[in-house]
């Protein structure tokens, strides 16, 4: 069928703006290549211009330290109307250099931007600035107060540390829904958060999601006797102000370090959202050490503790559960695996992903690789009857042993009782090692269940025409 000359000499502005709309979307964490040809596009005509303009200044990513700032705030006093097109904004400030033009950049932003979703930022300055903005009003002292602006926020990216619990009222915004919290000190060093309260006095039912990311100092900048505290203040005060959590992510933010100081956060301070309104779940713990078990260090609980948390975890109400397979492991052994791992499975669950990160060789795969097959499957069919997905990541070291067939043979009979068994393969190295062969089944991250977090995109502000 052809077209018209006359119908085909324009396309309407308002299949334009879907069209733009179109090729802003992240794919893949990135759509900076789209961000560049659709600013081509933006020189061709005033009619593309103008629609295209709002879709580059949705999401922004910037550089504090970079002449980035002024341009920008120059484009944002000059065109209102772009100000209230941000939805998205990520702070990177690579030093404290900047600290005080990041306060004075935020004061500018917070006044113009009124339909920002998302905030986020990377270093601690970051963070103390923002807060001094947001709660400390010009000519209000030292004095604290409820946030009056970023009414519109929905999410909220920190670089936490003690900040967020010292200055907890930075999350009490009327409309967030999704906090992710990165480097959280959740381990009390010096023994102070017994000082502090464990009732903030506010509560948040709009906070659906939170992503907890602890970081823990190294070994070498801490001693082997001094066993782990957590701030058990502060962490049931943060339990405590998000009642109505739907999602929660415990998942360390130093990768190098493998305390399964996750599992016990859940099991301590989140235990009324896992028995009430949870409905996704994620422990990363990775894998253990054996170097560190009995050294003081690695805050595992004791066995009667572990069974009582497996219990709730299989009362709770939870569609999509995804944890390591190393959180089963009590000391060096692995103590009735497959008998704790079914107990711990929710019967209304639809989706269950298994991580393992056994670059140590020391791992447990062998156990699971040494399962009757058939009774797995059908016990996992017994007590889960809606579950429909299962993704297995398992990150192998090089000299390990996997028996191929094996797994095909898990991936058939799970599909045969209409259970998808996703075990992709590609091959993975570390980063610090790349020498090291390593094969890692990598997860398929599943969409439905998972509150995605956005990627911001780098732009090169463009200026008026």
């Amino acid at each position: 069928m052809s077209l018209s000359t006359e119908s085909s000499q324009y396309i309407p502005p308002e299949l334009l703006d879907h069209i733009f709309s179109y090729l802003t979307v992240l794919r893949n964490g990135t759509c900076e290549n789209d961000a560049k040809h659709l600013y081509n596009a933006c020189l061709a005509s005033r009619q593309l211009y103008e629609i295209a303009l709002p879709q580059l200044y949705a999401t922004i990513r910037l550089d504090i330290s970079s002449h980035q700032v002024k341009l920008l705030l120059r484009t944002l006093q000059e065109k209102p109307h772009l100000a209230l097109a941000v939805k998205e904004v990520s702070i990177e400030c690579t030093t404290d250099y900047y600290a005080l033009a990041l306060q004075s950049f935020l004061q500018e932003l917070i006044d113009r931007m009124h339909n920002v979703v998302l905030l986020r930022n990377d270093r601690r300055s970051c963070t103390t600035r923002f807060i001094n903005t947001v709660l400390y009003k010009k000519g209000g002292g030292y004095s604290m107060g409820v946030p009056t602006d970023l009414n519109n926020l929905r999410s909220l990216e920190l670089f936490a540390e003690d900040l967020v619990f010292k200055y907890n009222y930075i999350l009490r915004l009327p409309q967030l829904q999704r906090v992710c919290l990165n480097a959280t000190a959740v381990v009390d060093y010096h023994q102070e958060d017994m000082t502090w309260p464990d009732n903030w006095g506010w509560t948040s039912y709009s906070i659906k999601e939170l992503i907890l990311r602890p970081c823990i100092r190294s070994m070498v900048d801490r001693r082997w006797d001094i066993p782990l505290l957590l701030r058990s203040n502060s962490l049931t005060a943060l339990s405590r102000c998000m009642p109505a959590l739907e999602a929660l992510t415990i998942e360390h933010f130093n990768p190098e370090n493998h305390h399964k100081i996750g599992f016990r956060v859940l099991a301590i301070f989140f235990v009324p959202q896992l028995s009430g309104s949870l409905r996704r779940l994620e422990i990363r713990d990775g894998c253990l050490n054996p170097t560190d078990v009995g050294s003081g260090l690695t805050p595992l609980l004791n066995p009667q503790d572990s069974k009582a948390i497996f219990e709730g975890i299989g009362a709770s109400a939870l569609t999509h559960l995804a944890i390591d397979l190393g959180t089963f492991r009590h000391g060096n052994v692995c103590e009735d695996l497959f008998d704790l791992a079914m107990g711990s499975m929710p019967t209304l669950l639809r989706r269950l992903t298994l991580h393992y990160d056994d670059t140590s060789s020391t791992g447990i795969i062998a156990s699971i690789l040494e399962w009757d097959i058939k009774i797995v499957v059908q016990q996992v069919r017994c007590r889960c009857p809606k579950l429909t997905e299962i993704d297995l990541d398992l990150r192998i070291n090089g000299g390990s042993k996997i028996d191929r067939p094996i797994l095909q043979q898990y991936k058939e009979e799970f599909q045969a009782v209409g259970i998808n068994f996703h075990i992709p393969e590609h091959k993975y190295s570390p980063p610090n090692n790349r020498s090291i062969n390593h094969t890692n089944y990598m997860l398929r991250i599943p969409t439905d269940f998972i509150h995605s977090t956005p990627t911001s995109l780098a732009l090169t502000l463009p200026r008026a025409l």
